[in-house]
């Protein structure tokens, strides 16, 4: 492990004091010693290895030493309270919000919010300076070339953001402009980022998507008023930190045969997972595993997977054709190193005989019949370049005479036409354009394989389902949500109910929302006056002090996020009158 930095170096830990029992000796009370923790941090950006804090927590007991548990597994603890960073964090928004969990001497679950934010009035942008020649920096023809700066894609907020400031040494004594061209700036994508022309500071006007540009190259220029160039032109290089906002997808599915008599440790199948993320990062890092096996006979580990590689081999004896012909497994991937967003993939293992041969799956296939390839997979919104190969599909008949292959079908020859195309004498099946799986979810095409002399002609079914990526924020149902709520409500009466819906893919996480309370306007007599259900959008009373005639108005800011919670977001205002007592 590398280098930490220590508590006192660049960060402050800030707790509530615990409640004091009134009482002629001390009264221990099993858990936390304070009832929310909050960390203060001077920079968004946390490495592996840093040190926030130290977690109190008794069971009452003399144990020193006690085991915990995190809900966003990036964080750690360590059995003597010390949190710690497990792996990089980027505090979005300048906060995170997590649980800490630990356990009593009688096994009971105590469980405390944990904040870590950034201090808003250490935050500060870099300056770059004009350097002057000599002053050590490499030089580019006639650009100095300074390290990049860096934005985190999806950043939420209210665009424009400041990223840096443009100085030059000479506007101490004259009036000095700045201005940016190049790509992001003036060229495609114009307007992605803008610079003040008094104050030098560069603005990024909207969310970025790594995907899309990993990096903007631009050059800043410095004008003396009326008298044209002061500086050369500085080359500027904007970074766009990846997040994990891509799920692993699986781009085929899976089908081997298994003899009978095949040995422990053979493979059967290997299967594989893309992730569009940041490649070597743990991002784009996955891991695979088995999560179900069925029939889990003879045993239910008859087969093992290597979580790096992705091979199946099998790891159990007692493989019988007759009484257990298939085997489905449900393999996952994940990402994050197997911490991270996931995809599932079935696997169809078929039991044969003792001979190892499979058997020619096209030898009982009646010329002018369909047969059913397996799915393919294909991502969304896939930027190219186009045309992408998918597969190639291979007739047996290939190896005794001249083949020619052609589609048919919605996507093909029917609309949207020539979506798919297909090489008419490799049998290679090319998607020609973006996808969109909001649109049409999968596409069922038939392939032709027919002879030059024309007496021989097979036909396959082919379906190609669209992956869905998070590319649609949720929605409330309104922008302005209405309701009213007694002066004697008691703590955790429902008050209203918002409701949002996402457009992608139902049953996963890019469709998965969560709410939560942005702000309440005004803040008194407290600041949470109110709650709500992450998962159901119920909001209801939290705090005590309704009174109809000094805060006769509550208004909520509402966000709903996807990716359950992490993802893209939305907003909407509620707005709760408080009404006399019922």
């Amino acid at each position: 492990m590398g280098p930490v930095a220590t508590v006192s170096e660049a960060f402050t830990f800030f707790y509530t004091p615990p409640n004091l029992v009134t009482a002629e000796e001390p009264v221990c009370v099993p858990g936390f010693q304070s009832d929310q923790l909050t960390f203060s941090v001077t920079r968004n950006y946390l490495t592996r290895g840093t040190v926030l804090g130290k977690v109190g927590f008794t069971d009452c007991t003399d144990r020193t030493r006690f085991l915990f548990d995190t809900s966003d597994k990036r964080f750690v603890v360590k059995t003597d309270g010390v949190l710690m960073v497990k792996r990089a964090v980027y505090l979005h928004e300048g906060h995170h919000d997590f649980f800490i969990h630990s356990w009593d001497s009688q096994g009971l679950k105590l469980t405390i919010p944990v904040s870590v934010s950034m201090n808003a009035a250490d935050a500060q942008v870099p300056v770059l300076q004009f350097p002057k020649p000599g002053e050590g920096l490499r030089r580019r023809k006639r650009d100095w070339v300074i390290p990049p700066l860096s934005v985190t894609e999806n950043k939420r907020g209210t665009y424009p953001l400041k990223v840096a400031q443009i100085r030059s040494s000479e506007d101490r004594t004259r009036k000095m402009f700045y201005s940016i061209t190049g790509p992001g700036a003036d060229l495609p994508p114009v307007g992605r980022f803008t610079l003040d022309r008094e104050t030098g500071i560069l603005y990024v006007t909207q969310p970025l998507d790594r995907e899309e540009t990993a990096s903007y190259t631009f050059e800043a220029h410095a004008m003396v008023a009326g008298a044209g160039q002061a500086e050369e032109p500085m080359e500027i290089i904007v970074i766009v930190i990846d997040q994990n906002d891509n799920k692993p997808y699986f781009t085929v599915e899976y089908n081997a045969n298994v003899a009978e008599a095949t040995a422990i440790g053979t493979e059967v199948v290997k299967v594989e997972a893309k992730d569009d993320d940041e490649p070597n990062t743990d991002n784009s890092e996955l891991r695979y595993r088995i999560l179900n096996q069925d029939p889990p006979l003879p045993t239910d580990n008859m087969f093992e997977i290597n979580p790096i590689t992705g091979s199946i081999r099998i790891t159990g004896r007692g493989l019988d054709r007759e009484k257990y012909p298939q085997y489905t497994l449900t393999v996952q991937a994940s990402d994050m190193a197997g911490e991270g967003l996931t995809r599932q993939t079935k696997v169809i293992l078929t039991v044969t005989d003792g001979s190892s041969n499979a058997p020619d799956s096209s030898s009982n296939v009646e010329p002018n019949t369909a047969r059913v390839f397996p799915a393919i997979f294909f991502t969304e919104n896939n930027r190219g370049p186009y045309p992408i190969k998918l597969i190639e599909i291979r007739s047996d008949e290939h190896q005794k005479q001249n083949l020619h292959y052609s589609i048919t079908g919605p996507g093909a020859d029917q609309p949207p036409v020539a979506l798919f195309t297909m090489n008419r004498d490799t049998g290679s099946l090319y998607v020609t354009q973006p996808v969109d799986r909001e649109e049409v979810a999968h596409y069922k095409l038939q392939v032709h394989v027919v002879a030059e002399s024309g007496d021989h002609q097979e036909v396959m079914s082919v379906t190609v389902k669209v992956i869905d990526q998070n590319d649609n924020k949720p929605v409330f149902s309104q922008n302005t949500f209405e309701g009213q709520v007694a002066e004697n409500s008691a703590q955790g009466s429902e008050v209203i109910k918002v409701e949002a819906t996402d457009s992608d893919e139902p049953d996963n996480a890019n469709s998965d929302i969560r709410y939560r309370i942005l702000r309440q306007d005004p803040q008194l007599p407290s600041d949470n006056m109110f709650e709500i259900n992450s998962v159901t959008g119920a909001i209801s009373v939290a705090g005590t002090g309704l009174d109809r005639e000094k805060y006769p108005q509550y208004t909520l800011t509402v966000q709903v996020a996807d990716m359950e919670g992490e993802g893209l977001s939305g907003q909407a205002q509620v707005i709760i009158k408080v009404v006399e007592s019922q």
